[in-house]
Order: structure tokens, then sequence, then C-alpha cells
């Protein structure tokens, strides 16, 4: 809706770079009610921005941080445990809740006197006018000289140029389980189906030697793994299971070669002598 209508001096996302100075006394929009989209709107309002504007489709932001309970309950440490219909829903379950801004996120944004909330409004189009960027919503029309867009991230391999030889045959979740309904998530089913310890899995025994060696550790292992790269609560137990399926998988790629060399192995330890003493002759 965005790229498709606008011209990219009038937009950027936020995981780009955006040159803040040129944006000085000016009017600016921000899509987003993530920690992403208050920090961004701050930082511009404390780099000169008349007014900042940030829009969210929710009519509440959300105020419970599903992080919380599972950084208490072992969720973290133990999620590879859990069946695949359990991680399935738990995630599921993660998705609808959404992680809210921090309180000082938030408030830090809301303290600048150019600072406005926009809830219940979802951006229904946009357009390029001789004044700006043209945002309609269903609080009404309004323009700005630029949009900042705060929508997260989508998870597909495809989209990697790094991965172009072997995304056909990496496996998804939505290829290794059918969720119920009632759980059912198209976002979740395209996230790569992962082994414990951050391995990709394939469709097909033909692709089990190209994706050999490739593990995921960014926010598209959340399905499969739990929180790990994609939170801080995350890493602490995530890194060492990272390092040791790496180590596992270094050393049976070497099994033969380290196994002949156990059976061969004849090098003599043991050289002590004993001669039995007062023995009559």
């Amino acid at each position: 809706m965005i790229a498709d209508r606008l011209p990219r001096a009038l937009y950027a996302h936020t995981s780009e770079d955006i040159d803040f100075d040129r944006l000085k006394g000016k009017k600016i929009a921000v899509l987003g009610g993530g920690a992403s989209a208050f920090d961004n709107a701050s930082y511009a309002l404390a780099a000169g921005v008349a007014e900042a504007h940030v829009f969210v489709r929710r009519e509440q932001l959300p105020s419970v941080n599903l992080i919380r309970q599972m950084e208490q309950s072992g969720m973290i440490e133990r999620y590879h445990a859990l069946p695949v219909a359990d991680k399935y829903a738990v995630i599921s379950h993660f998705f609808k809740f959404n992680q809210p801004p921090t309180n000082d996120t938030f408030n830090r944004a809301a303290a600048w006197p150019g600072f406005e909330l926009h809830l219940n409004s979802p951006w229904l189009h946009v357009e390029a006018t001789d004044h700006g960027a043209l945002v309609d919503t269903m609080q009404g029309q309004f323009t700005f000289d630029f949009l900042i867009i705060s929508t997260g991230l989508l998870t597909d391999p495809a989209l990697r140029p790094e991965l172009r030889l072997v995304e056909p045959y990496i496996a998804r979740w939505e290829d290794c389980y059918q969720a119920p309904q009632e759980h059912r998530n198209a976002l979740l089913d395209a996230h790569p189906f992962l082994s414990s310890g951050f391995a990709m899995t394939s469709k097909t025994e033909q692709g089990e030697k190209p994706l050999h060696g490739l593990f995921v550790f960014n926010y598209s292992a959340l399905a499969s793994c739990g929180l790990s790269a994609s939170a801080i609560s995350g890493t602490k137990s995530a890194v060492p299971k990272l390092v040791t399926a790496i180590a596992d998988q270094l050393f049976l790629d070497d099994r033969e070669v380290i196994l002949q060399q156990f059976y061969a192995y004849e090098e003599q330890e043991f050289t002590a002598t004993w001669v039995k003493s007062g023995a009559l002759g």
C-alpha cells in the first residue's frame, strides 16, 4: 500500500537508516505500536521534528507482556522440549498479544509537546500530493511531510538473496504441521521449521545436503526454538544450544575419521614393570 503509491523520498522503514536532520521542523507520521515506533518518534522529536504522530490500529496499546511469564516458567529454557503442537499454539498466542512498548520508551516519546497518539487508526489509503503524503484513516485524513513505517518483521527465507540457491528446499512450518483452525496463523506457517539446535531442515531428502551446515539464529527461529535471538531474555540459554548444535555437527562431519583413529589407537600408556622380590633361587 505504501511502497506502490509513494516515492521513496516520502517514507522509510524503521529497519533503514533515516536522515532525521532533514526532517527538522517537519510533521511526520509513524505507523506502528511497538517499541521501535515510539523510539523513532522520540528520536525524531529530539532531533527537531515539529510533530510526530503515532498511528496504531488497536483500540488500546498492548499491556500484557507474555515474555515476563516465559522468563519465570521455564518456557525459555525448556521450550525446545515441547511437542510441535504446543510450540505452534504458544507462538500463535504470542502473536495475538504482541509485545507492548516499554513504559520508558512510551513515556519518553509522550513527554514531547509535538507528540500525538492515534488509536484505532489503521491506515486505509495513502497517496502523494503537492503537500506531502496524504494518509486516510478511520479517524480522518492527515497530511505529513514524511512517514516512518514501523510494521515489524516478515519471515520469508525467499526474501534473502544469500538463500536463493537453497530456499526451495527449506522446510516451513506449513510443510511439517497442520495446525487446528483456531490456531492457524499464516505468518507462523511461513517460519522455517528448525531443529532444536537452530539447524535448517529440508522438505525432501534431496535438500538435506544443500542445507547441511546452515543454522538460523534470528527472529525467524521463534516458532521452532522459542525466545532466542528474538529477545534479550532468550539469549542466555539459546546461545549455548546453538554452540552445542554446531559443535555436534562439526564432530559428526568428521565422524568416520575420528572413529577410524579411535579403533586404530595403539599408543601404550602404561609402561611400569614389577619384579617380585624375595623369591627363593
